[in-house]
């Protein structure tokens, strides 16, 4: 008796279909949004176009928010002399 991943294997042989369980389809379309052109996009292609000098009245080059990385974030460190001495003078100041 063959096992599952023989019949799999065979199955897949004859039918010349691809050894990924599914295809995989990227969609270009998006929610409605202002392109740099004034104008309202529905695809990334056409909104990431206005992106571009060439594609926007201005001529310039803009960055999409959220593709660059964003830097380690670093706690501010805080004098407490200097904080409780601004709080009592924000206090007495009300």
């Amino acid at each position: 008796m063959k096992s599952i991943s023989e019949l799999v294997a065979e199955h897949r042989a004859r039918m010349g279909t691809s050894s990924l369980p599914k295809p995989y389809f990227r969609q270009d379309t998006i929610q409605p949004c202002m392109g740099m052109d004034g104008k309202m996009h529905d695809t990334l292609s056409s909104y990431r176009k206005t992106l571009l000098p060439s594609g926007n009245p201005r001529g310039e080059r803009y960055v999409e928010l959220g593709n660059e990385s964003l830097p380690d974030f670093k706690a501010p460190e805080f004098d407490r002399k200097k904080r409780r001495e601004d709080i009592k003078r924000a206090i007495s100041e009300v």
